[in-house]
């Protein structure tokens, strides 16, 4: 076993699930650990990874319960 692959749970619903794989969770959760409140974006951007694996990174860590999200306020969309 590799490091991090116990810590990290499969997905519920198999690893199909969500690509990527525990690697790209452990880059964001390292860099979350020292920029919290970051935008995925902004993590994208530190740690070279592509944007498309840092949602999908954190998509697995908001369902492990790991972290919280929230809504950017400057990508909402003005009502009609």
């Amino acid at each position: 076993m590799k490091i991090g692959e116990g810590a990290m749970p499969e997905p519920e619903g198999g690893a199909a699930r969500y690509g990527g794989g525990v690697r790209s969770v452990l880059i964001v959760v390292s860099d979350l650990a020292t920029h919290p409140d970051s935008a995925v974006g902004e993590i994208a951007a530190r740690t070279g990874l592509p944007q498309s694996q840092v949602s999908t990174a954190v998509a697995r860590l908001k369902e492990a319960g790991a972290v919280v999200t929230n809504p950017d306020p400057a990508e909402r969309t003005p009502p009609p």
